[in-house]
């Protein structure tokens, strides 16, 4: 039986984003060749709906559905292969996409945050500064700076 492997949001293949349907066979092969289990798939599947979906209002049962398992079986899966819960893999796909987006200087943070889909500033701004460890100006500032934020 192949081990979970701690994933995350980055581990997620493209291939399976782009090419996956719901027929599909519910194995399928890492960058290296590996087959991987069903559940490493669903969990796939499952990042994949998230990064293409992030600025919408999303649920853990919106996002089972869309895979075609149960809610609960969608968060022991997630917990088990990635370390994280749902709303912690959501939010750092946002906080990336964020990140990426703060690098325009013409963009107003509070229009980054609704853009990728926090409902306001003010939770943004906390879940920036507890995933990244600085605030949202900050890493903009340091960014405009010519400061290295590979480590953020």
């Amino acid at each position: 039986m192949l081990m979970p492997n701690k994933m995350g949001v980055s581990g997620v293949k493209q291939s399976v984003c782009k090419n996956s349907s719901p027929g599909d066979p519910m194995e399928f092969k890492t960058e290296s060749g590996q087959k991987e289990s069903a559940g490493a798939y669903l969990v796939a599947r499952a990042l994949c709906y998230m990064k293409e979906n992030y600025r919408n209002h999303l649920t853990l049962a919106n996002v089972a559905e869309q895979i075609f398992v149960s809610q609960w079986h969608l968060s022991k899966l997630l917990n088990r292969y990635t370390g994280k819960n749902f709303s912690e893999l959501l939010n750092r796909v946002r906080i990336d996409e964020a990140i990426r987006l703060l690098a325009d200087s013409s963009r107003r943070v509070g229009d980054i945050a609704v853009e990728v889909g926090f409902s306001d500033r003010s939770h943004f701004c906390h879940v920036f500064k507890r995933q990244v460890g600085i605030s949202a100006g900050e890493y903009r500032a340091r960014l405009e700076k010519g400061e290295n934020l590979d480590n953020f």
